[in-house]
């Protein structure tokens, strides 16, 4: 009876050493192994996981500064606008302004060229009137020399002046 079930001692034993050796191998493994693998792929399972993290809120920050430059850049464009509208009214303000200074220039210089027009005019009748006046005379001495009396040369000068007018010589 040394056989239990048909299996024989040695056998048995040989079938319980090599568990207890599987067991030892198992453990000894276990230890030396798998707890390293373990924490290895577990560090790695966290630095993912960080990654991952790092990642969404890298996104989450970039979505925000996205919208703040969209934000920014839409409140440039209506400055940029506000800009360029009071530009353009204070050039209009100033072209209305040299409008304004160049038309009283061009009065002021027709007005002096209207006065100094009227004042060559006067001063030409005034030559005018003494050259006829200086001619009156010459005529007038010529006619005495040829022994007309000083009331008729008076006489004859007065009608002569009186003759042409004032009209003659402002014209």
């Amino acid at each position: 009876m040394d056989r239990i079930l048909g299996l024989d001692v040695q056998f048995l034993l040989s079938f319980a050493l090599q568990l207890i050796n599987t067991g030892v191998l198992v453990f000894v493994l276990y230890k030396i192994l798998y707890g390293p693998v373990l924490k290895f792929l577990d560090a790695r399972t966290q630095r993912i996981q960080g990654n991952i993290t790092s990642a969404e809120t890298a996104r989450k920050e970039a979505e925000e500064l996205k919208a703040n430059y969209e934000t920014i850049l839409a409140n440039a464009d209506a400055e940029k606008a506000g800009i360029i509208a009071e530009a353009t009214k204070r050039a209009k303000e100033i072209e209305e302004s040299i409008v304004a200074t160049a038309k009283e220039e061009a009065a002021r210089i027709k007005q002096n060229a209207t006065r100094e027009l009227e004042l060559q005019k006067e001063k030409a009748a005034r030559d005018m009137k003494d050259q006829i006046i200086d001619l009156s005379a010459l005529i007038a001495g010529k006619y005495v020399e040829t022994s007309i009396d000083e009331a008729l040369q008076i006489k004859l000068l007065n009608d002569t002046i009186n003759e042409i007018g004032d009209a003659t010589w402002l014209s």
